[in-house]
């Protein structure tokens, strides 16, 4: 949320930070297309595929072997491209970090949790050390993040749901369908797991 602005995928998210705050967003009119045309890939080829295979290898779901293989046949294809874009290219649209990289880095960190050997892939291991360096810092030149009120582990147990603060006001989704057969309100945590092309974006 930004004032009257809701916004709920995270491509739309980070452009709009990067225009509010005039950073990560391109440098001129074709490297903004250019990252444009990885946030589309990385929502359509990567992040859905990739995303779906650590949720399957980490236990969260049980799902037929053939899916699994699908789905890992889709993230292998993805990962080859990545691959060999970042043997000729420091960061995906340009020269600098972008969202672009934001966007498509999240889940590459976390490819022995999928069940993918990082070491495979040494250009795409150099790439996201490009992103944030071996101290966990940002490489945007500004100097370190700030630091917040308290520190949390990278990997760690979700809280117990006891603990968890109590959901507010109910959303309305904007289906009728879904009103009434998933309830939601703010706070909550909803998530919607399906193939490319059905309709997820949509809902």
């Amino acid at each position: 949320e930004d004032g009257a602005l809701v916004l709920a995928q995270s491509g739309a998210i980070l452009t709009h930070l990067a225009a509010r705050f005039g950073r990560f967003g391109g440098r001129d009119a074709e490297e903004r297309l250019r990252v444009l045309e990885w946030l589309l890939w990385d929502n359509h080829r990567l992040m859905g595929n990739l995303g779906s295979l650590r949720y399957f290898r980490r236990g969260f779901a049980i799902a037929a072997p053939d899916t699994v293989q699908f789905i890992e046949t889709r993230t292998l294809a993805s990962l080859a491209k990545l691959e060999s874009h970042t043997a000729s290219q420091r960061f995906l649209a340009g020269g600098e970090p972008t969202i672009a990289d934001i966007s498509c880095c999240a889940y590459v960190f976390w490819l022995d949790q999928a069940g993918l050997e990082p070491a495979s892939y040494p250009n795409i291991q150099a790439w996201l050390g490009r992103i944030v360096d071996a101290f966990g810092q940002p490489i945007a030149g500004k100097g370190p993040l700030p630091q917040g009120q308290a520190s949390y582990p990278l990997r760690a147990a979700p809280p117990p749901a006891h603990a968890r603060g109590r959901g507010g006001a109910r959303l309305d989704l904007g289906v009728k369908a879904m009103n009434v057969f998933t309830t939601t309100c703010r706070g909550q945590r909803l998530g919607i797991f399906a193939g490319s092309g059905v309709g997820k974006s949509v809902l």
